[in-house]
This record gives C-alpha cells, structure tokens and sequence, in this order.
C-alpha cells in the first residue's frame, strides 16, 4: 500500500475551539505546549468504521 502526506490545516483559535482551555485544564498543559505537542508529530491515519490518528503523543490522552 502506497502511502501519503496530507497537510490539514489546525485553527486552535478560542473563538473556533471552544473546549481547548478546559481539556489544557484536564491534561495540566498550557495552551502553547498543548499545540506544540499536538502539530510536531505526522500522524498515521486509520478508517476503520471511524477515523483513528496512530502516532499521538500520550500526553495529549484523557484518563
């Protein structure tokens, strides 16, 4: 299987994503290192009856 690149662009924008602050609260990161850590990794992508992104950075992740 031939794999590709594709650039999706993020808007981490208050006005746009109004759920970053309490999810920053719930992951006990600021804003700038939440995105930070969210746009430096490629993520493998997955369509297996719903979207998966492979590759994210555990710290991102919810308990």
């Amino acid at each position: 299987m031939k794999s590709k690149i594709v650039k999706i662009p993020v808007c981490y924008d208050d006005e746009f994503a109004v759920d970053l602050e309490l999810y920053s609260e719930d992951v006990k990161l600021l804003k700038l290192e939440r995105i930070k850590l969210h746009s430096q990794t490629i993520y493998t992508v997955f369509l297996i009856g719903f979207l998966y992104l492979g590759g994210s950075n555990f710290t991102l992740f919810l308990d």
